[in-house]
């Protein structure tokens, strides 16, 4: 019953994270960096862009759009993770998405990182994720810069 509370109670704007910056409810970010795809054995590059929506101070929800290059196929990946920031700068994501190639493959991504805070509103923020696609996994590394509002 106490995790549904949590959930259920409405963070405001003046509460502090685990860094001591007050959290944004909302968060834009673009990823840059690399990627492994296990099907084809091949290393890439990956630009993505980020958005979280924070509903409460440890969980938010997000949507992602990232592109792989330098890869066959060149793939894109749509997923839709939840977010949970449950120590000071740590965010573990999990969630379902599609990657699109000659098909769209129903995807499963987990991802970590770490966000460091640069100044208000500025966020940097490294990243390594791994998905879980069509029997393979894909894993990309790389930075994210992002801004809370």
């Amino acid at each position: 019953m106490m995790p549904i509370l949590l959930l259920a109670w409405p963070a405001t704007a003046s509460e502090v994270d685990h860094a001591g910056h007050d959290f944004h409810r909302h968060h834009l970010a673009v990823f840059g960096g690399g990627t492994y795809h296990e099907k084809h054995s091949e290393h890439g590059g990956a630009l993505a862009l980020e958005y979280e929506f924070r509903f409460h101070r440890y969980v938010g929800i997000g949507a992602l759009y990232e592109w792989n290059f330098g890869i066959e196929d060149d793939p894109s990946v749509f997923a839709i993770p939840v977010v949970v920031h449950p120590w000071r700068g740590l965010k573990l994501m999990v969630g379902p998405g599609w990657e699109f190639s000659r098909e769209r493959d129903p995807l499963l991504r987990f991802g970590l990182g770490w966000d460091f805070h640069v100044g208000e509103n500025l966020v940097l923020t490294p990243l390594v994720s791994n998905d879980w696609v069509a029997g393979h996994h894909n894993t990309n590394y790389g930075l994210a810069v992002g801004w809370g509002f």
